[in-house]
């Protein structure tokens, strides 16, 4: 990989009105020579298709839109399939074969690699790793569905699952945490509590994990995202369902990229197929 990541720089985005987001950046760069856009949602052939983090979308052909207003190459993909090719490719999958990743934070998002390919599925829902059912009867997921793995280990949920637990007497320093960083540092600090609830965490992504080594047997599982900070806590219960299951031998590493990740991801993609946007 012959790229350098010159600088890195963060923006939130106006959900109403993604576009204007983008514009606003681009806009205001210089000078570039091709766009790659990772973006929290179904993705197909460059369209944006309901994706349930931003309401006023239905269906935003995004790099169209952009490869007619600018004029140069534009990749549109899912962002944890590019978080995926960013950790396979210069990261903790790096010396892998296949990989599949977990994206820990708001959500839970996932990317699987083959043969150093995104796979996408037949129609192009493959990696949505969150909406792994653990538990047929469990919580609503904002999917629709019951017992999805992210309607137990996204952001929110752990920090209601904290406040359960709290309300039964457990003992923490922390009443009601704000987010799950807070719990993080109380976790560091010895917090029991803190320290039980991410490795319930771990237990729940252990049995998604379980049951995708005995569906996909990749090289390695990396996980990432925000709450991946965590890891050295939520690898406890991690290990001990592999354990319990007998599963023996999987790899299972915190990612090495953090917020590069998507972006070498994209910029790699954007290198490797620019050639078909400008045809």
């Amino acid at each position: 990989m012959d790229g350098k990541l010159e600088r890195l720089r963060k923006k939130e985005t106006n959900r109403e009105d993604v576009l204007s987001s983008l514009y606003s950046i681009l806009d205001n760069t210089k000078k570039f020579h091709g766009i790659s856009v990772g973006f929290p949602g179904f993705v197909n052939n460059g369209v944006v298709m309901y994706p349930p983090n931003f309401p006023a979308i239905e269906i935003l052909p995004v790099q169209e839109i952009l490869h007619q207003r600018y004029n140069v190459p534009v990749v549109v993909e899912n962002d944890a399939n590019l978080y995926a090719l960013g950790e396979y490719i210069a990261g903790a999958g790096k010396e892998s074969k296949n990989m599949v990743l977990f994206t820990l934070g708001t959500g839970v998002g996932g990317g699987i690699i083959i043969d150093g390919e995104i796979y996408r599925g037949s129609r192009g829902f493959a990696g949505e790793l969150g909406h792994i059912i653990i538990n047929s009867d469990g919580p609503l997921c904002g999917c629709g569905m019951r017992g999805c793995l992210e309607a137990y280990i996204g952001a929110e949920r752990i920090i209601e699952t904290f406040v359960g637990y709290r309300r039964k007497g457990f003992a923490s320093v922390l009443d009601y945490p704000e987010s799950v960083k807070e719990m993080y540092l109380a976790a560091k600090n010895g917090d029991p509590l803190s320290r039980f609830i991410f490795s319930l965490v771990g237990k729940y992504l252990g049995l998604a994990i379980v049951s995708l080594v005995n569906i996909l047997d990749p090289d390695v599982f990396v996980i990432g995202g925000g709450i991946s900070g965590a890891w050295r806590f939520i690898k406890v219960g991690v290990e001990e369902v592999l354990n319990q299951r007998l599963i023996e031998g999987v790899k299972v590493k915190k990612g090495k990229l953090g917020d590069r990740a998507g972006i070498i991801g994209g910029w790699y993609l954007l290198d490797k197929e620019s050639i078909q946007f400008t045809k």
